[in-house]
């Protein structure tokens, strides 16, 4: 019997060491410097159809290269309910290189952001239940412009909302790959070379790829580790957009719009701290594919004729965060 009361509470200590909370806990005045790298590699099958006809042109296929980097600092002035009440983020660098290879000829675009030394500051509306964005009164950056900001960067969308224990799985919302893709929002990244606004159809097709994101991201506990919980990611999600484009009045086509079809499947590993209550770190690999077809309308004397481009890419993305 003495043995038994002995070693009984044994197992419900074990149990409870097991156990692991995964919370969003910064603490206010918390100051984080966010690293994101996403890199792709892949070709392009390049096809015309005329008035639904596949033309026999000998289009050669085209290779990309494209190394994105984006760096903010954020201060999370105070939180409440799981999440920032007050955070301001500066962006560092935006910056976008893509080398086009096409039939032994390069081309390389260099891209970055209005964004770029600009701060700006996320407020919680706890009747809205949304963030407003305060910015400065030097601020060059217009209301518009911040529009489609996203605050959150921490990948919150990963959390459980329950207690884990090692092998416990569950599905994450789904804005977490979204944020991957469009890290911190839309940010309008153009040609170095160029001050032109980012085409409004460009906006609207980013936000229809992100609203129309279905499929799963499930999270797996792997196990922690000096206070780092080791969370594996298994990613399986398509997403679509259309948009029509703007005519000019002096172009012979009279009517243009394009869509596009997108999927990503992979896998990779998150880094969620437990003593600091954030993310610290993040890996992904995954296949990418994406269908676009951009659609021009001519007139003819018998009537519009329809001149589609279909550009079908296949190739792996890596996404890296760092956050310190």
């Amino acid at each position: 019997m003495l043995a038994q009361r002995l070693f009984a509470p044994i197992p419900l200590l074990l149990l409870s060491l097991a156990a692991t909370e995964l919370t969003y806990a910064p603490a206010p005045g918390t100051t984080l410097t966010r690293t994101f790298w996403s890199r792709v590699t892949g070709e392009f099958d390049v096809r015309v159809e005329l008035a639904g006809q596949p033309q026999e042109a000998e289009i050669p296929p085209m290779s990309l290269d494209s190394d994105e980097r984006i760096r903010v600092v954020d201060r999370i002035e105070s939180v409440v309910g799981g999440r920032p009440a007050r955070l301001s983020r500066t962006f560092e660098e935006v910056a976008v290189e893509e080398k086009f290879r096409m039939d032994g000829d390069a081309t390389l675009v260099e891209e970055t952001s209005p964004f770029v030394g600009e701060t700006v500051t996320f407020v919680w509306d706890s009747e809205g239940a949304a963030y407003r964005v305060e910015l400065p009164e030097d601020s060059g950056l217009d209301e518009a412009q911040v529009d489609d900001l996203v605050e959150d960067m921490d990948l919150r969308g990963l959390l459980p909302g329950r207690t884990v224990e090692t092998g416990d799985r569950w599905e994450a919302d789904l804005s977490v790959m979204g944020a991957l893709m469009f890290p911190g929002g839309q940010l309008h990244a153009r040609d170095v070379t160029s001050d032109e606004a980012v085409p409004a159809w460009k906006t609207e097709l980013d936000r229809q790829v992100l609203a129309n994101l279905t499929g799963t991201l499930t999270v797996e506990l792997l196990g922690v580790e000096d206070g780092v919980a080791r969370l594996g990611l298994e990613v399986d999600v398509t997403t679509e957009g259309t948009a029509e484009m703007e005519v000019h009045a002096e172009s012979p086509v009279t009517h243009s719009s394009v869509e596009v079809e997108i999927a990503r499947e992979g896998s990779g590993v998150a880094r969620w701290s437990l003593d600091e209550g954030h993310l610290v770190g993040l890996d992904l690999e995954v296949d990418a594919t994406m269908s676009m077809r951009e659609r021009n309308e001519f007139p003819l004397p018998d009537g519009p004729v329809e001149v589609v481009q279909l550009r079908d890419f296949e190739g792996e993305i890596a996404y890296e965060l760092l956050v310190e």
